[in-house]
């Protein structure tokens, strides 16, 4: 396993802004280079797979009708997916029942709107770590 640090200073590094689809921008572009593959996709939600290990599922959902806010992104685990949707996932962790959606969240942006925020990731063909 290759451990690698991303960066939005990176050349063709997208940036991360607190608008709808921003984080699954820079996902896409995180992940594809360490062997992801994006099983599915939806208007700014992915379905994210790695490569080796448990190969368990990410469920991104960038959009503020799902997080109630432009700034957060719903972030999800599942063992398999159908979608790119609360619907589509096969048994998801947590459950809704027990972190809500408004709540299991990466923020992606202090405020809403088209301002560039840094950032740094590391990942790797198993996981990866967004700061």
């Amino acid at each position: 396993m290759s451990v690698s640090l991303f960066s939005s200073s990176d050349p063709g590094a997208p940036m991360l802004q607190g608008v709808n689809g921003s984080m699954c921008t820079v996902l896409d572009w995180i992940l594809t280079q360490k062997s992801w593959a994006i099983e599915y996709t939806s208007t700014n939600a992915r379905i994210y797979r790695p490569s080796t290990g448990n190969r368990y599922r990410l469920y991104v959902n960038h959009d503020s009708a799902v997080s109630n806010d432009a700034r957060a992104a719903v972030v999800r685990g599942c063992e398999n997916a159908t979608a790119a949707s609360d619907a589509g996932l096969v048994d998801p962790f947590p459950l809704s029942s027990q972190l809500s959606n408004t709540n299991s969240n990466w923020l992606a942006s202090i405020t809403t709107g088209t301002v560039n925020r840094n950032w740094y990731a590391l990942a790797s063909e198993t996981f990866i770590a967004l700061f």
